[in-house]
């Protein structure tokens, strides 16, 4: 499978999980053991969620689901990846371990 519709899978699944359940808080390490992602793939959808306002990274190392009153901006866009967004990740998932794409 291509990583965009990988990626796309993931992105779709993680979402639809912190919908359904509303309060969900989850740190990096639990969600690589719910989801069984990839480090790297993973922090990514995470922040990316967090970049567009539909989560909260909080000081603990939580991702939670902002709640209405959190937002103070309109969050209607999509979610999902920019064009920057995925070249970068394609970039950085190509590179082995340990080395820096730039």
């Amino acid at each position: 499978m291509p990583f965009h519709s990988r990626l796309e899978d993931s992105l779709q699944r993680i979402r639809g999980e912190f919908r359904e359940v509303a309060d969900l808080r989850i740190t990096l390490q639990q969600a690589r053991m719910r989801w069984k992602l990839e480090p790297r793939d993973l922090e990514l959808i995470l922040e990316t969620f967090v970049d567009v306002g539909f989560l909260r990274h909080s000081p603990n190392g939580s991702y939670y689901r902002r709640q209405p009153r959190d937002v103070t901006t309109s969050t209607a866009a999509p979610i999902g990846l920019s064009r920057r967004q995925e070249r970068t990740a394609a970039d950085s998932l190509s590179q082995p371990a340990g080395t820096d794409a730039r």
